[in-house]
């Protein structure tokens, strides 16, 4: 029985032995078996391939512009002790197709079936980044990587149509455009192709225009304010705006735009105002201004001060219409009516005051404040 059961075993190892003896007979030296781990590193306009080595076989690579159909555009390149490939000059953005397999450097061994893989390339950009200075009310100064090849820029914007800018050589070769007559606070997308090819964008706004000149005290008064600009900019109006206020608009005649300056009257004392400066409905400019307060009151004499009255005088005006007087460091407030007589005389005697005591006296013609004096009355 057990010699029986011996002589099965050496028959089962040797049945074993033979069906391995014929699996390696096939697989084997037959043919190349295709490259093991090939992966794609994917980039703008290179691409890296690798794969594991195989013993005695070069590599066929195959890249094409499809999807695995190896049509468009197909590149071949073959070769030798290497595991990595490093594919250049592709368009960014854009499907490749890529192939590969082992060679044989033994004639009697069959190359190995294609290993494939697909992948897209990322978009490039080819714009540096504005540079300090770049952007300005009315232009851009593009700036690229001159080593790259590219035709045209276009320039887009909300509401205008695609502006097309061939490059010149000298452009192409140091990289850099000028764009000139850009609207002011406004944004825009600069593009760049090599033909009908992308390759990069940048999108920025101009800065706001402000051809205003500064104000300087002596051009602020209590009810006009003197307004200087640069001439040598198109400009129609100017657009006068305040807190609580419609906005007013006042079209420049020809020889204050020639001139370049605009006395602005008839505005209210201390308040401030916002100045816009414009060429139709383009804003160029933009200041805002507070005109010098009104104090239309007199120095209170000597023997206008007593210990509980006040008498102040003003300039001689119909436009007020009342007094308040403010006792220092309170909210006690007492209203001081105006009669006619005391507008003409233009003066007010202001009885049943507190002995020491610091006041604030306010003139008004309605609701705004033509003067204002700080008084003490006597003990």
């Amino acid at each position: 029985m057990k010699a029986k059961i011996y002589s099965c075993i050496v028959v089962l190892l040797l049945s074993l032995y033979a069906c391995s003896d014929d699996d390696n007979n096939v697989n084997g030296p037959g043919q190349l078996f295709r490259p093991a781990m090939f992966q794609i590193s994917v980039g703008m306009n290179e691409t890296k391939l690798t794969w594991i080595p195989m013993k005695g076989a070069n590599y066929l690579i195959e890249v094409s512009r499809d999807s695995l159909l190896f049509e468009t555009d197909v590149q071949s390149y073959e070769v030798a002790d290497t595991t990595a490939y490093l594919l250049e000059n592709l368009l960014s953005n854009t499907r490749y197709s890529a192939r590969i397999k082992c060679i044989s450097q033994d004639p009697n061994v069959k190359d190995s079936e294609y290993n494939t893989g697909t992948f897209v390339t990322q978009q490039e950009n080819l714009f540096y980044s504005f540079e300090p200075g770049a952007i300005t009310p009315y232009g851009a100064s593009l700036h690229w990587d001159s080593l790259k090849v590219v035709t045209h820029v276009e320039i887009s914007t909300e509401g205008v149509d695609v502006i097309k800018l061939p490059l010149s050589s000298w452009e192409k070769e140091h990289g850099r455009k000028e764009i000139e007559n850009l609207t002011p606070g406004t944004s825009y997308t600069f593009s760049i192709y090599n033909n009908e090819i992308f390759r990069g964008s940048l999108t920025a706004s101009t800065l706001k225009e402000d051809i205003f000149d500064e104000v300087l005290p002596e051009d602020i008064g209590t009810n006009n304010i003197l307004l200087k600009w640069d001439n040598s900019r198109a400009v129609t109006k100017i657009v006068i705006s305040r807190a609580g206020a419609s906005d007013n608009s006042i079209t420049l005649t020809s020889g204050e735009i020639v001139e370049g300056k605009k006395n602005i009257t008839g505005l209210m004392p201390g308040t401030a105002y916002t100045f816009k400066i414009c060429d139709r409905e383009i804003s160029r400019g933009e200041i805002s201004v507070t005109t010098k307060k009104e104090n239309i009151f007199f120095e209170p004499a000597s023997g206008d001060i007593g210990s509980n009255r006040v008498m102040v005088k003003w300039n001689s005006t119909p436009d007020v219409t009342h007094i308040i007087v403010l006792k220092g460091g309170t909210e006690d407030i007492r209203l001081v009516d105006l009669t006619g007589d005391d507008i003409s005389a233009a003066q007010k005697d202001i009885n049943e005051l507190l002995p020491n005591t610091n006041y604030e006296i306010r003139i008004y013609n309605n609701s705004q404040v033509r003067g204002l004096i700080s008084v003490k009355t006597l003990n």
